[in-house]
């Protein structure tokens, strides 16, 4: 009997709701508004709607809360507080039945606010070729966090209906909307830093968060997401409890007396609800702390050693999985000393990682943990130079160590499944004399990095891990299995990098035609990378048929890489990758192109050379990686774009020739000083360093090409002899 009044009730609010025509328009309007705000994603800006899908997000969605806010106060003011419709409490239903029929109402309405836009979202991905199982995981993170706002906001509008009878609780539901949504974002999260108020806000989808990273959202937001899903839901059980209680008070009778005891119990359960939430940031607290302690220890440990007291020459990095969270390394440096007279040697290791164990040439010595330092101690007295060591450490780390930079929050590093980060300019392996890693106030700096200019031989192992795994050097051809319990085992090499990088997750991953150059992106990028993975082909495909081209780079890694650690990754080369970072203008367009090629072909754009002291006027290099870019423009695509050099009268005088129909003579010549002068290689990161420190420059780190001798060699291959 009760469940057939409810239904009646039910029944009731759904045919008032159906009744405003007017209503049922906006959820449309929104649609419209994210097909608008989708569309923008063609050539040539950046074509991922996930990206797009973050705008609407900030901006739209919020303004739908608005909305639910609003319809919450109507449901309430229509007539349950109106004086003429006190009738209704003769009613063979309770109050909890009626604010129970019109919540779910207006729940249902307010998911017409997600299944427009986001059929919207569904309808263009498809028809962008996104992969389902990303489709999937989308939807399956942003569904839950709309449903949690709307109800959250519908509540709020609801109670506070219930408890301000007068019209003016309209303009006090906006302005509770604006203080959950920009206000607290704004001025108490982003100005105040007042992380942890972010418990308040009405939607999650606001500052702070990842929401914008296809790849890691999931994985880097879960237990966030659990623990502010917890407190939401209890505070919406303690509003409706105290908006019944509310209405209930207009009537005399016992029940009043039990909706008091039930909202002061669940008060003490909303209580409890927000621990979780509070312990998480009070452990991210914990940690900046920490970290502006490492940046004040620094000041201290720094001048008390030399800048580089060895050589390395091998850096070799296991890392085990144990568990989902937890990750164990053991990593070995093989080098040789060039200063003596010290018997304590420093590395950087970032501050997370817990530190259990040095070995120096296989037997363990004493160390000290002083911020990111470990000072190691030769227990047999000073270092000699020219001595020859390995040291080994044994660390690991568990779960996401997020911090801040720039007023942003950034994560440092992440152990957990298919949500694996590390970056190795914030120190994931042991360095060589590291600059600070964090300013004064904890944040993380963007600018650190190893100043050890020397690339060396690095290696990788992966022992343990079932997910997809992607690195920035080189797998080994085979993958190895340990006979013992079957644990898979994957080896990585690289003879010349700077450093090494390590993720895992639903990366999509394009071959480049005719290469063996993979490029490594998100889902949503399907269309666009393999456009992009088409035209280098091309590209490649044409310079193979006369040149023999050694390619450099063996991926390209291109994707969003905003607030996450050293995210300087703008054209740069670091062990056998290229990193594009991806932003709505900076895409995968005629520019990059370019540079691309430029990496592949040569192992550095030349465009780098601008952002360091690098001074290349005795040498035509620079004009003659431009004549080979040149000739594929002419022979192939006119639409190539790339800027010019100075100094490009050779250039002119290259493309004369060219339309005087020289152009075998030409490859010839190309062909020639691209085999004898290593193939242009620019070892560019090394040229700065010993500019900067007024050192001689050694020979071999460019090629020398003087004028002199590239005129002799033209006449010679032009036949002007």
């Amino acid at each position: 009997m009760r469940w057939k009044r409810w239904t009646r009730q039910f029944q009731y609010e759904c045919k008032v709701m159906v009744d405003r025509p007017l209503w049922l328009l906006i959820p449309v309007f929104f649609g419209v508004w994210m097909y608008q705000t989708l569309s923008v994603a063609a050539p040539p800006v950046s074509e991922d709607l996930y990206y797009y899908l973050d705008d609407y997000n900030k901006l739209q969605h919020v303004l739908t809360l608005s909305i639910s806010m609003i319809l919450g106060i109507l449901f309430i003011r229509r007539d349950m507080i109106q004086p003429s419709y006190e009738w209704m409490s003769a009613l063979p239903i309770s109050r909890i039945g009626i604010w129970s029929a019109k919540w779910l109402v207006g729940m249902i309405y307010m998911s017409l606010f997600i299944l427009f836009p986001l059929g919207v979202y569904v309808f263009l991905s498809l028809a962008k070729e996104v992969p389902s199982d990303a489709l999937w995981r989308t939807l399956t993170l942003f569904i839950p966090l709309y449903v949690l706002s709307y109800a959250l906001t519908l509540t709020i509008g609801m109670t506070l209906a219930a408890w301000i009878r007068n019209r003016i609780v309209y303009f006090i539901g906006l302005c509770g909307w604006m203080f959950g949504t920009y206000f607290n974002d704004i001025v108490l999260v982003e100005i105040l830093q007042l992380n942890p108020l972010k418990l308040f806000h009405l939607t999650q989808f606001l500052s702070g968060g990842f929401h914008y990273h296809e790849l890691w959202a999931t994985p880097w937001l879960m237990d966030e997401t659990l623990r502010y899903g917890l407190f939401a839901t209890a505070f919406i059980v303690t509003l409706s409890v105290c908006g019944i209680m509310l209405l209930q008070s207009q009537q005399p009778g016992r029940t009043v007396k039990n909706w008091k005891m039930a909202f002061v119990g669940s008060v003490v359960l909303l209580l409890l609800s927000a621990v979780p939430y509070g312990m998480m940031w009070g452990e991210r607290l914990a940690w900046s702390k920490k970290f502006a302690e490492s940046a004040r220890i620094f000041e201290q440990v720094n001048e008390l050693y030399p800048e580089q007291m060895m050589k390395l020459e091998e850096t070799n990095v296991q890392v085990t999985r144990q568990n989902d969270r937890v990750l164990k390394f053991d990593a070995s440096l093989t080098g040789t000393f060039v200063e003596e007279g010290h018997s304590v040697i420093p590395f950087t290791l970032d501050v997370p990682f817990y530190v259990e164990n040095v070995k120096l040439n296989g037997k363990s010595v004493n160390f000290e943990r002083e911020g990111q330092f470990i000072l190691v101690s030769n227990r047999e007295g000073v270092w000699k130079k020219g001595e020859r060591a390995t040291i080994s450490f044994d660390y690991m780390i568990e779960g996401i160590v997020r911090s801040y930079s720039e007023g942003n929050e950034v994560v440092s590093h992440s152990a957990v499944k298919d949500g694996m980060h590390f970056k190795h300019k914030v120190a994931w392996y042991p360095l060589m004399n590291q600059s600070s890693l964090y300013g004064s106030d904890g944040s993380l700096q963007r600018s650190s990095s190893d100043r050890s200019p020397e690339r060396h031989h690095m290696r990788l192992t992966l022992v343990g891990f079932d997910e997809s795994v992607y690195t920035n050097i080189s797998e080994l051809p085979s993958l190895q299995q340990n006979n013992s319990n079957d644990i898979p085992v994957r080896q990585y090499e690289s003879l010349n990098a700077s450093g090494m990088d390590l993720w895992s997750g639903p990366f999509l991953e394009v071959n480049i035609p005719h290469s063996e150059v993979t490029l490594l992106t998100t889902p949503s990028n399907k269309q666009e990378a393999e456009r992009f993975a088409g035209r280098v082909g091309k590209a490649l495909a044409y310079y193979h048929q006369w040149l023999p081209v050694h390619e450099h780079i063996k991926q390209i890694v291109y994707m969003p890489q905003e607030e996450i650690a050293s995210a300087s990754y703008t054209g740069e080369v670091v062990g056998n990758s290229y990193y594009i970072r991806q932003s709505k203008h900076g895409n995968l367009d005629d520019y990059q192109l370019t540079l691309v090629l430029e990496g592949i072909l040569f192992g550095e754009p030349s465009k780098l050379m601008s952002y360091y002291k690098v001074d290349l006027s005795e040498s035509l290099v620079m004009e003659l990686r431009l004549m080979l870019l040149e000739m594929y423009r002419m022979e192939v695509d006119s639409q190539m774009k790339f800027p010019m050099r100075e100094r490009h009268h050779t250039v002119k005088k290259f493309t004369t020739a060219y339309m005087e129909g020289k152009s075998e003579e030409l490859k010839n010549l190309l062909r020639y000083y691209y085999e004898t002068y290593n193939r242009f290689y620019i070892d560019v990161h090394a040229i700065n360093y010993f500019y900067n420190k007024g050192l001689l420059m050694p020979e071999g780190l460019y090629p020398v090409i003087t004028e002199q001798s590239f005129h002799e060699k033209w006449s010679k291959v032009m036949g002007h002899e």
